[in-house]
C-alpha cells in the first residue's frame, strides 16, 4: 500500500494516474461522488463491479480481490 499525501493541486492525482497507466490491472474509484465516509467500500465495490449485498466492509472487498493482482487507486 502507498498512501499519497500533500497539499491540494500538487500532482498526487496525476502521479497516480500516471502508474495506473502503466499497470495491466488497474482501477481507479472516484471518491468525488462518495458523500459519506461508511460508503466508500460499498463505491469501490461498485467500481470493481462486485456484486454485494446489504453492507460492504473492508473484509469483504479483501476476500473478493485476494486472487487477483491489481492497482487500486482510491481518489
Amino acid at each position: 500500500m502507498v498512501i499519497l499525501t500533500g497539499a491540494g493541486g500538487v500532482g498526487k492525482t496525476r502521479l497516480g494516474l500516471d502508474i495506473a497507466a502503466d499497470i495491466d490491472e488497474a482501477v481507479v474509484v472516484p471518491l468525488t461522488v462518495v458523500d459519506r465516509a461508511e460508503h466508500v467500500c460499498q463505491a469501490v465495490a461498485s467500481t470493481l463491479g462486485l456484486r454485494m449485498t446489504g453492507e460492504v466492509h473492508p473484509t469483504d472487498i479483501a476476500a473478493a480481490l485476494e486472487d487477483r493482482s491489481l492497482f487500486l487507486m482510491l481518489d
